[in-house]
């Protein structure tokens, strides 16, 4: 079940990147008011992943996918051929929107398919708009790539958020890979991406959901 509106309105001030305060001296972090806290699953998995692959290639491995759920992390190739992703379709478990080769970055789906439920007719999932405090209900998936997975996971929940003609916007300005999948399921996607994205399904492909 869901919360109610008058307890999610309450919550709402909890809500603020400004009364995060950093004490760069200290080094430490204080939340300004009660009940505040801090999650990192907007961008703990690119992180780690970056991480992995710093400490993959110190040990001189130049070939591998890092995957953790959703996204994923290539460098080098696999047998001599760039490893190909397939991109998740929002709907269908069993097909692909399409797939990219690639050598060197990370691909990563933000989308309200994998941790959600549908109450009423209403589908409640864990992207959550931090303006009012509910479920985004204006987008599917947005795939991105980039060269490192800390980007790649930090972009594809902003841009979830974001209005989707805010987000096309900023990603075209930004030359930035991006496929965006509406609940319609119109798709749509920058120049960056068109050059990259097969729409033919991939067999192989590695699938990030």
């Amino acid at each position: 079940m869901p919360p109610d509106a008058d307890t999610v309105r309450a919550l709402l001030p909890r809500v603020d990147w400004r009364a995060v305060e950093m004490d760069a001296s200290t080094r430490r972090v204080r939340l300004a008011r009660p009940g505040m806290a801090i999650g990192f699953g907007g961008i703990a998995k690119g992180y780690a992943l970056d991480r992995m692959r710093d400490i993959l290639l110190r040990a001189g491995v130049r070939d591998f996918l890092l995957y953790s759920g959703g996204q994923v992390l290539a460098e080098g190739t696999r047998n001599g051929r760039p490893w190909r992703v397939g991109v998740q379709h929002p709907r269908d478990p069993g097909a692909l929107l399409g797939a990219v080769s690639i050598t060197r970055g990370s691909v990563s789906t933000g989308g309200d398919y994998e941790h959600f439920f549908v109450h009423q007719g209403r589908r409640y999932h864990h992207v959550i708009d931090p303006r009012t405090g509910w479920p985004v209900e204006h987008t599917a998936s947005v795939t991105v790539i980039t060269p490192t997975a800390l980007e790649a996971d930090a972009l594809d929940t902003s841009l979830f958020v974001m209005s989707p003609e805010r987000a096309m916007a900023h990603a075209r300005e930004r030359g930035l890979a991006v496929l965006r999948t509406s609940p319609s399921l119109r798709s749509e996607m920058t120049p960056a991406m068109e050059a990259v994205l097969d729409a033919a399904p991939s067999e192989g492909a590695a699938v990030p959901t």
